[in-house]
């Protein structure tokens, strides 16, 4: 039935169906699949452990986000044998994700319009993930909640055109070191290349009275973040 219907009303039934229907969806046939593919890599949740969805927000993992979805395993359940800990089955299915777009990239790149990353994903798989989306994701805008500098190492070629920009901290925890200043070199040099015009999300891991005076014409910040650390101040 959903394959014999006009794409309008195909795309206002995809945006309100959970990820396991959409990816039922896919199995229909080839035009039901063509159709749904789009909505499933449009915006993605990375979650680095499994994915318990909070009646505050109902978006995760049901209409909105798609995220790396598997059975929970009960790990403090003697009568359940653990092969794997939820962390480490999802580390695995992260590793699925990036070979599935290194498998079709230049088809399933350029769906992604949205990441949202979690503290802990793994380093190697989200540099390979991230080597692809910077030859292939034309229309990646967000990249968000991520502390990692490597991130946005890789988001540099994609700098012109993502509407995000997260000013990511000397290390992941706090110290009782200040910073040094090849970290604010870096900091310096990843503002350089960013279009501050374009920026629509913003996050800040350092002293944000260091930056953003001179914009030159006022930007268009939807959404701020920022995180206070003594050490970065």
């Amino acid at each position: 039935m959903f394959d014999k219907l006009p794409y309008e009303i195909f795309k206002q039934i995809a945006w309100r169906i959970p990820q396991e229907d959409k990816i039922s969806l896919t199995y229909v046939c080839k035009r039901s699949y063509e159709s749904i593919i789009p909505f499933i890599y449009q915006n993605l949740f990375l979650n680095e452990t499994y994915h318990i969805n909070g009646d505050y927000d109902n978006s995760f993992g049901t209409c909105y986000w798609s995220v790396l979805n598997f059975h929970y395993i009960d790990e403090d359940d003697s009568n359940t044998k653990n092969d794997m800990s939820n962390r480490r089955l999802a580390k695995v299915k992260f590793s699925y994700f990036e070979r599935t777009l290194a498998e079709s990239p230049k088809r399933l790149c350029p769906l992604i319009n949205r990441i949202r990353c979690t503290w802990h994903l793994n380093e190697d798989v989200m540099t390979n993930v991230l080597k692809l989306l910077s030859e292939y994701g034309s229309n990646l805008k967000f990249v968000d909640q991520f502390v990692r500098s490597s991130v946005n190492k890789g988001l540099e070629p994609l700098s012109k055109q993502l509407k995000t920009l997260t000013l990511t901290p000397p290390t992941l925890m706090p110290t009782h070191n200040s910073v040094s200043g090849s970290y604010l070199n870096k900091i310096d040099r990843l503002l350089l290349k960013c279009d501050l015009s374009r920026l629509e999300k913003l996050s800040i891991h350092i002293n944000a009275l260091k930056y953003f005076k001179n914009t030159g014409s006022p930007m268009k910040i939807k959404a701020l973040v920022l995180n206070l650390r003594p050490d970065t101040l």
